[in-house]
Formats: structure tokens, sequence, C-alpha cells
């Protein structure tokens, strides 16, 4: 009989792309792109929360996405996100993301 997987536990390491400079429209291909890491600190199905491990500064980036760290270390399938806030706490950012897919 196989062993079943523990449902994840909070927190979590997680990897956060986001689509930064003048260009961070909708449009992937047009953005350049700003990678951070950070914990997740909330997980649903509609979307995440994640404390990053720098201040992000103001931002206008709107979308991104994020890739959760499994059991192995490996950052596996990537998310598409969107920023539903953004918040400057203590030397870091705090963001709210809902998946767009």
């Amino acid at each position: 009989m196989g062993q079943a997987h523990p449902p994840l536990s909070l927190p979590r390491h997680a990897s956060l792309c986001l689509a930064v400079g003048p260009d961070s429209g909708d449009a992937d291909d047009d953005s350049c792109w700003e990678c951070v890491q950070g914990e997740l600190s909330e997980l649903s199905p509609e979307g995440a929360c994640i404390v990053l491990d720098a201040d992000l500064g103001p931002t206008r980036a709107s979308h991104g996405h994020l890739s959760l760290e499994d059991d192995q270390g490996h950052f596996g399938h990537r998310r598409r996100v969107r920023v539903l806030w953004h918040r400057r706490d203590m030397g870091h950012s705090c963001l709210g993301l809902g998946f767009t897919s």
C-alpha cells in the first residue's frame, strides 16, 4: 500500500517572477522579468500570499508567475498570477496573488 503525501505545510519556499518596467502590460514577451524568492504564507485554489525575502519597493507589476518548491527542493510547475495587493513591511514585500490559469 502506497504512502499518501502529506498536505502542503506552510510556510513553503516559493519563487515569484514579476513583469516589470515600462512595458509590463499583459503581453509576456514584451516584459522584463524580476524574479525573487520568499515564503508562501497562504494558499488556496484561487490564489496565494507570499512574503518575499526582499523589499521590492514601489512596484507597478500587475502579473507574473509563481512556482512552489516541492519535497525534493525543486521549483516545479509555474502558475500565472496577477498581483491583487502589495504591502511593504519591515524590509520585506508581502503580495496577495490571484491565479489566472
